[in-house]
């Protein structure tokens, strides 16, 4: 199985560094191929030259919401040039530190005809009669490489739709595009592709396709925290540093130059 990972880096290269690690050392013997494209738009000097990346790309910095989605849109034109199965979108303080999982979740994938792998990036939802691909997380996703070459989510084009239709989002009481809810209409609208005869069939198709990450919801607690870990799937995205080092320690994870330097 080919796999192609996507890090977005903002200026923590040594997150992105010890993720591209985990990715080499301990994913290898599970794929037949990897591809790393690591997109990153901050200081150039700070990162002069690749490290374990096959493709490095260096993109300007706009502003926060802007500039996460022009990093994922980027990977588009790289795409078109690999033959790929699988594409893992993550931030570049992702760690998922447990390669099986990641193959059990693309087989499930398989087994069940998912062509997505996310969660809503909101609270939990009330009842399940919500729509719960409202906002989907784009922190780290999985999507199915050939299914996206066919419908086509990406480019979000975040810039387009915000100068297009900025006036209408503060009409109704809002004050910027998010990445999440831009993704999950952009998804949506890459199902209607299907030839879908009507808009409550849409929504139940577009449903049913997500694999839904049951163990991250919510991803939200609160309007001032976030579920930052998942335990039972070995991912770990939270922003204190001292809690990343005592998992890769007590996993025993001590690799290459990074995760040396990280550990002590």
């Amino acid at each position: 199985m080919k796999l192609w990972v996507n890090i977005y880096t903002y200026d923590k290269i040594q997150e992105a560094c010890i993720q591209m690690e985990i990715i080499r050392k301990l994913r290898s013997k599970y794929f037949s191929e990897i591809i790393i494209v690591h997109t990153y738009n901050w200081n150039k000097n700070d990162y002069k030259e690749k490290y374990l990346e096959d493709e490095l790309i260096y993109m300007e910095n706009p502003w926060h919401y802007e500039w996460a989605a022009n990093m994922m849109d980027k990977w588009v034109e790289c795409l078109l040039k690999y033959d790929l199965d699988y594409i893992m979108i993550n931030a570049s303080d992702v760690r998922r530190i447990k390669p099986e999982s990641i193959t059990n979740i693309i087989q499930n994938m398989q087994d069940s005809w998912k062509v997505l792998w996310t969660c809503p990036w909101s609270f939990k939802w009330p009842n399940e009669n919500i729509r719960r691909w409202v906002w989907l997380a784009c922190d780290t996703l999985i999507l199915d490489a050939k299914w996206e070459k066919e419908y086509k989510i990406f480019p979000l084009k975040w810039k387009n739709f915000y100068d297009k239709y900025i006036d209408f989002i503060r009409y109704l009481w809002k004050n910027n595009v998010l990445v999440e809810a831009l993704l999950a209409s952009k998804y949506v609208s890459a199902c209607w592709k299907l030839k879908m005869r009507s808009n409550s069939e849409l929504w139940l198709i577009a449903d049913n396709l997500i694999y839904f990450i049951k163990e991250r919801i919510p991803t939200l607690i609160s309007t001032t925290q976030r579920k930052f870990d998942t335990p039972e799937l070995w991912l770990y995205t939270n922003h204190d540093l001292w809690v990343k080092k005592e998992i890769l320690k007590s996993n025993n994870i001590v690799l290459w130059q990074y995760t040396k330097e990280f550990i002590s």
